[in-house]
């Protein structure tokens, strides 16, 4: 955890990528000597902040597995994990987990309607950026424009 903390405050990516390798390879450890869903969601959150998806999603559905009652945040992190590697519809199961778990985060909903948006399911998409939107106070230009955009693919044309 705290090496893991290191790398996020790391000042540039060589710095970085060294303290990177180094939390996994001590999760890694971790998970050897203790077959528990905490170790498993540090080298899982190890692999995520390296951009090791595939390994991150391995290792945070290990975690999942292992847990009577899994939170939000190893839903959002399993649910960006997928979005990253276009599993659209498991990442949509994570992700209602989230939001089920913890309503009203702005970063759950987002991701859950981009996930939507990728699975052509546009009428969820813009109910979710909307509900998005009025999470974050109404104040986020990029998903009033990605409602906009939405709204406007699914008009019909204006004679």
């Amino acid at each position: 955890e705290a090496i893991l903390r290191q790398a996020s405050e790391a000042a540039d990516e060589k710095e970085r990528r060294p303290l990177l390798e180094e939390a996994i390879r001590s999760a890694t450890t971790l998970t050897s000597l203790r077959d528990e869903a905490a170790a498993f969601e540090l080298l899982g959150r190890a692999y995520l902040a390296a951009g090791r998806y595939p390994q991150a999603e391995t290792a945070l559905t290990r975690s999942l597995t292992r847990q009577d009652q899994p939170g939000a945040n190893l839903y959002f992190q399993l649910g960006y994990v997928l979005v990253q590697l276009k599993s659209w519809r498991r990442a949509i199961e994570m992700l209602t987990q989230a939001d089920q778990l913890a309503p009203r985060q702005v970063p759950t909903l987002s991701l859950l309607g981009f996930a939507y948006e990728n699975e052509r399911r546009y009428p969820l998409a813009i109910e979710t950026y909307r509900r998005a939107y009025l999470a974050s106070g109404e104040t986020d230009a990029d998903l009033q424009r990605t409602l906009e955009r939405l709204t406007r693919l699914l008009s019909p044309p204006q004679n």
